[in-house]
């Protein structure tokens, strides 16, 4: 008698031949389906990167030429690469660690008291408060240990620009200010300062040990061109006027409609140190008024490389952990920007913290907190100068934009040894007011304000919980 649970043999194998095909299908469709999720996220992944990369004014590229792609610290190239630092026939590069060693056996980069002394010689004037300060309930020259209660004070921005107009730079020493923030000693009032970081409030810290040697290297005249060249040529950005707006027009968002009618602002030329150093120092009579071609000089190193001269250079932007770096899991390099007098960069955020480091000259820094983002009348989203002000600051167009009347500010004025620290979307516009070497690094995002630029029509830095300050009481300084 038949079994009738037992099938016919071919009628078994057809049947597993057909789960084996079902389940081969299966997973194909299950592969499809996992490309296609990476795929889009990726593609999402990438629009946010580079909207993100949008909100920096420290993109990089090939004319820069210090680096491309990621190098193992310290490995060996044989012969020059597409990316060397060639001066001629020399490698810079190779010849870096030689003039540096020459210098510091010349000037010690640890004898602090002969540091302290030089920078205070670069520095001529003591800018004094303007009397429209008088009452404020703090001293910015001795403040207190934790931010006080309505720091910083902030004034009326016109006030601010009628008493100094940004495009009078011809004797800044003449001018006093309306400066809102705490100026520390590095040495005397380290925890004060580092309470107010954690704060997440704007303040400078000035003569810090570890910066100090760097502002003495690059104000020896030789000193800079030896390690940037005398032929090397640089991106450089020009204006045919002192305004240097920033503006970006790649895959960031950026509508087809608005460029139709828009022009940019400024061109990116390729210049040597030299070259740009005799325009910045020896411009022929007039050259240098507001409504005469201006010249930022930049320099670039990106984070993931750590054998750059530039972190050579300023060892404490290094993308580790100390009082410059809050966040090194989120850096974005190095930024340099050399500024001759009058060059002026127009009021905007950067959606991270930013420490900024003056090495020689001065810069005015006119700043706003994110509470007076709608006052300030932005390029909106979709603009290539997105984030930055439509108002021409030196001469504000009130009819045109009349929330400007409400806006508030304060200011301060950068000198050798001096870094500001700016917190996560606070505005600052920029003022050289001489020759001047300027270099920035940012480290990671606070949440505080963003919800302040969300409601201004920023929505692609939308609002998060607020996460700790990750470095909290661990950060010291990095010496």
């Amino acid at each position: 008698m038949v079994n009738p649970r037992r099938r016919n043999p071919s009628t078994s194998q057809f049947i597993g031949r057909h789960k084996q095909q079902r389940n081969l299908a299966l997973i194909r469709i299950a592969a499809i389906w996992f490309a296609t999720l990476f795929i889009v996220t990726s593609i999402i992944l990438y629009a946010t990167l580079s909207e993100h990369d949008a909100n920096d004014d420290d993109n990089y590229d090939d004319h820069n030429a210090e680096v491309v792609g990621k190098r193992e610290p310290h490995a060996k190239v044989a012969g020059p690469t597409p990316h060397t630092r060639m001066d001629g026939d020399v490698n810079l590069d190779d010849t870096y660690a030689g003039i540096r060693a020459v210098h510091d056996k010349r000037f010690p980069p640890d004898d602090a008291k002969r540091l302290r002394a030089f920078a205070q010689s670069l520095r001529t004037h003591d800018y004094q408060l303007t009397e429209g300060t008088g009452s404020m309930p703090y001293d910015v020259n001795n403040c207190p240990p934790t931010p006080p209660e309505g720091y910083p004070q902030s004034w009326s921005t016109l006030d601010i620009l009628n008493y100094w107009n940004p495009n009078d730079t011809a004797d800044p020493h003449s001018h006093t200010v309306y400066q809102g923030i705490c100026r520390f000693d590095a040495e005397a009032d380290y925890d004060k300062a580092n309470a107010y970081r954690e704060a997440e409030v704007p303040f400078v810290i000035r003569d810090d040990p570890v910066v100090l040697p760097t502002v003495e290297r690059w104000n020896q005249p030789e000193y800079l061109p030896n390690i940037l060249g005398h032929q090397r040529q640089y991106r450089t950005d020009m204006s045919s006027t002192n305004q240097l707006m920033f503006y970006r027009t790649g895959n960031n968002g950026v509508k087809k409609s608005i460029l139709q009618d828009w022009e940019e602002p400024t061109k990116e030329v390729l210049m040597s140190y030299p070259d740009w150093l005799d325009k910045a120092n020896n411009p022929d009579a007039g050259e240098l008024e507001p409504n005469k071609p201006h010249w930022y000089f930049r320099l670039n190193a990106k984070s993931q490389v750590r054998d750059h001269y530039l972190f050579e250079e300023l060892f404490f932007f290094k993308p580790k952990r100390n009082f410059y770096m809050v966040d090194p899991s989120d850096t974005r390099g190095i930024n340099c920007r050399f500024g001759m007098r009058g060059n002026t960069a127009e009021i905007h955020f950067d959606a991270s913290r930013n420490f900024i480091a003056l090495f020689g000259g001065e810069r005015r820094y006119l700043l706003s907190h994110p509470s007076q983002c709608k006052n300030l009348a932005l390029y909106p989203m979709g603009h290539p100068s997105a984030r930055h002000s439509e108002v021409d600051w030196s001469n504000p167009d009130l009819e045109q934009f009349p929330q400007f009347r409400q806006a508030k500010s304060h200011e301060v004025v950068l000198q050798a040894g001096d870094v500001l620290y700016l917190p996560t979307n606070y505005f600052h516009h920029i003022i050289s007011l001489d020759t001047n070497f300027q270099c920035n690094a940012r480290s990671g995002v606070t949440q505080e304000s963003m919800g302040l630029i969300h409601d201004c029509g920023f929505a692609a830095v939308a609002p998060q919980p607020i996460r700790k300050n990750i470095a909290g009481k661990e950060a010291v300084m990095c010496r």
